[in-house]
Parts: C-alpha cells; sequence; structure tokens
C-alpha cells in the first residue's frame, strides 16, 4: 500500500501545480436559500433568505422572502455554479402570480473574488505539502504499519485538496459538482484513517482516543453521508426524499461538526500524553492537523 501511496503522491504533485495557477470559475448568485420540501423533487420550492443589492439575483428582482420553483432538469448547483452559467426560475408572488425569469451566474465582487482565489491557492498550496510529504514519510517511515498509515492519510489530505481546487476552477458544472462530491467522500476517508492512527500512535492513549479509535470507520461513514445524502435526495422524486433531505442536512451536519471537535480533542491528547521518544513526531503530526483545522474555521469566519 506505501508504494501505491508513494506513486500516486508523486502523480498528484504536477496537478496540484496545475491548480495553483488555475483561474477561479465559481459563480456568484447573490443569493443564500432555505429549500422547503414539497410533494415531489420539482415541487420542492426555494426561499430566499438573503440578496445581495448587486447582485445578479437583485438584478433580476428577487429579494429576501421570495419563494421559487425550480425544474431539476434546468438546475444549475447552488453551490458550485460556473460564471455565465443560467437557469430558469418560477418565481411565486404572494397574490398566486407566477413570473419566470433567468438567473444568470456572474464573476464574484472584488472582495470575495480575492477569498475565494485566497481558498484556491490555499488548497492548492495544501496539496503540495501534502503530496511532498506523503512521498517523505512513505520513502523514510522506518516503521512500516505506522508509516503506510501516516502515506495514506497524507496522499488522502493531497486529492482532498485536489478536489477542493477543482470546485472552484473546474471547465464544467458537473466537473465542479462532481468534485464536491468527491471531497465529501475523502472528508470521510481521512477522517476515519486520523482517527485510527491517532487511536495507536503515540503509544500510551488517553479515554478520548481509545474511544475515537473504535469509532474511526462509524465516524468517516457518517461525515461523508452527513452533506452528501441532502444533496443527492435533492433529486429524488418523493416527498420522503425531501423531507429526509432536510433533516439530514440539518442533524447530519451539526453531528460531523460534532466529530471535528472530538478529533481536535483526540490531537490535543495525543499532544500531551505523548512518551518522550514520540514526542516530536506527535507534535509534526498532530499539530499540524491543529493548525490546519484552525485554519478550516478562519475561513469559515470569513
Amino acid at each position: 500500500m506505501r508504494a501505491v501511496s508513494v506513486v500516486l503522491a508523486a502523480v498528484g504533485i504536477p496537478l496540484a501545480l496545475v491548480l495553483l495557477f488555475a483561474p477561479v470559475t465559481w459563480g456568484y448568485g447573490g443569493i443564500t436559500v432555505r429549500w422547503v420540501a414539497g410533494t415531489t423533487a420539482d415541487a420542492t420550492v426555494g426561499n430566499v433568505r438573503n440578496v445581495d443589492p448587486g447582485g445578479p439575483a437583485a438584478r433580476v428582482g428577487l429579494h429576501a422572502g421570495s419563494n421559487f420553483a425550480i425544474g431539476f432538469g434546468d438546475r444549475v448547483t447552488w453551490n458550485s455554479g460556473r460564471a455565465g452559467d443560467s437557469v430558469n426560475i418560477l418565481v411565486l408572488h404572494n397574490n398566486g402570480a407566477r413570473q419566470r425569469v433567468r438567473l444568470v451566474w456572474g464573476p464574484f465582487t472584488p472582495v470575495l473574488a480575492a477569498v475565494e482565489q485566497w481558498r484556491q491557492t490555499g488548497y492548492a498550496i495544501t496539496a503540495l505539502l501534502a503530496f511532498f510529504l506523503a512521498l517523505l514519510v512513505g520513502i523514510r517511515a522506518r516503521e512500516s504499519r505506522l508509516g503506510s498509515i501516516a502515506t495514506f492519510v497524507l496522499l488522502a489530505l493531497g486529492w482532498r485538496a485536489v478536489a477542493g481546487a477543482t470546485t472552484l476552477a473546474a471547465s464544467t458544472t458537473a466537473l465542479s459538482e462532481g468534485a464536491q462530491y468527491a471531497v465529501w467522500f475523502t472528508d470521510g476517508i481521512i477522517l476515519a484513517a486520523m482517527l485510527f492512527l491517532l487511536g495507536t500512535f503515540p503509544p500510551n492513549p488517553g479515554i478520548v482516543r481509545r474511544v475515537l479509535q473504535y469509532a474511526a470507520i462509524p465516524a468517516g461513514i457518517l461525515a461523508w453521508l452527513a452533506p452528501t445524502v441532502p444533496y443527492l435526495a435533492f433529486y429524488v422524486p418523493s416527498v420522503f426524499a425531501q423531507h429526509f433531505r432536510m433533516d439530514a442536512g440539518n442533524n447530519g451536519i451539526a453531528l460531523a461538526s460534532l466529530l471535528q471537535l472530538l478529533l481536535v480533542a483526540a490531537c490535543i491528547d495525543a499532544l500531551v500524553r505523548a512518551p518522550i521518544t514520540y514526542r516530536a513526531a506527535t507534535r509534526w503530526l498532530a499539530g499540524s492537523w491543529l493548525i490546519a483545522a484552525l485554519l478550516t474555521a478562519a475561513y469559515g469566519i470569513a
């Protein structure tokens, strides 16, 4: 497994370099939407929560509180539509009137464009560092089993970052959306592998790491399904799927966030309880993951 991971890391490095200089193609609708389940997928209604006064949605007459319907065959991915992509929506007015408008995704405003470009660059740099470290650990690790696990985790982190960058620089909306699903799937793999690794290294785990070691696989599956299921259910034409989507989206993502906090606790436990001979390696391992968690939180706040 280690040899395969080293090869995949070597393949990923040039791809990460290409993405480092790729422009952001992600589009901007200037709108946030809360979806309300209907009797079928096509009957699901979007309720506008916020509108950028200078954005594309405002220009076609949408405002906070507006409701609209959208045919699922004419749908642009709301979280990854490219600039220039468009979609027909049916605005549902309070007086019963219906108005068909075409919403065209535009480029980000300067401040948001800078934030998205920063995220794109951050993903690419993360991928490069992860692939280089995977090569280093895969080639030089003295303990075969531990080296294989660590190399695999670093490799997964690298490809996760590649998928994240692709959602912002994809040539088509379909590729962008596919990359988003890959991000969620890889998140589950990474979380399971990290929990298992932290449960076995360094030796002398505390109660937090002992518990999370056994929870590694269920936690990884949950972290993958929590964001994925709601979006897949979006396409299923049944009222059950639409209501399940709402419940899973709210509760599942909250549980996945809790698991991320438990992972931080496991890192801290590893740093505190590591034997002297393992402290340097633990600082690199757990410390880097804590920094990654901090950067992720900082982006969310931004």
